[in-house]
């Protein structure tokens, strides 16, 4: 009888062994599977919201932004834009050394009264086309040093103005900047002529005079508008 009770006890004992090594085993492998998922899902979470916006609308306004494939940030609609303070204020700045080119599609629309700090740090930037803004304010072009190419659409609106290094760069290269402005208009484009290119790290400048019909690819050998790059080089 006492081998009997014996035995019964290790049997008993046993069968509680077993039963706690199976729960373990099976917190384990719940634990595991967790784990490996986590990563995963906090990748996910990173990568989504790590993506930069290539278009939006500039704060305080109606007016819309995009950057496309090629680097061509595109800057449309109308009302009065924002001034910016800083280069923080750009609302692409997270994608400002991606754009190549820059445009307005609506000119004539949009109210910009400064363009201080608008393309600051725009380090691979070589044409912008100009909107009617009266001042082109502090570093409005600052650290741009691939920029070649301007274009600009001054008439009977008058630029008053151009800001502190607004086209400096870090060191001269000996490129030259193309800058295309109206016949007939010779007070919009006088602060132009009298900003300090040389302290901004410029010293050749080619300025083109156009006629007021003529279209931005007239401007320029080769055409730069880019509507009409399919036209023939001048």
């Amino acid at each position: 009888m006492k081998n009997f009770k014996k035995f019964t006890a290790l049997l008993l004992a046993l069968c509680m062994v077993f039963s706690l090594s199976i729960s373990a085993f099976a917190v384990e492998d719940h634990e595991h599977t967790v784990y490996e998922s986590a990563p995963d899902e906090e990748i996910a979470v990173q990568s989504v919201s790590g993506e930069a916006a290539t278009s939006g609308t500039i704060p305080g306004s109606s007016i819309k932004w995009s950057l496309d494939s090629k680097g061509w940030l595109t800057i449309s609609g109308s009302g009065e834009a924002p001034v910016f303070t800083s280069a923080d204020d750009q609302p692409w700045a997270a994608v400002r050394e991606q754009i190549t080119e820059v445009w307005f599609e609506d000119v004539e629309t949009l109210s910009i009264s400064d363009l201080a700090y608008w393309f600051e740090g725009c380090t691979n930037l070589t044409t912008a086309e100009l909107p009617l803004a009266p001042v082109i304010g502090k570093h409005a072009f600052y650290n741009c040093p691939k920029l070649s190419t301007l274009t600009m659409y001054y008439g009977e609106t008058v630029l008053n103005s151009i800001g502190e290094d607004a086209f400096w760069r870090e060191a001269d290269s000996g490129d030259t900047l193309y800058i295309g402005y109206i016949i007939g208009y010779p007070d919009s484009s006088v602060p132009f002529h009298d900003y300090d290119w040389t302290a901004s790290n410029r010293s050749n400048r080619y300025f083109h005079r156009r006629r007021h019909q003529e279209s931005a690819c007239a401007s320029f050998h080769p055409c730069v508008h880019r509507h009409c790059r399919h036209l023939p080089k001048l």
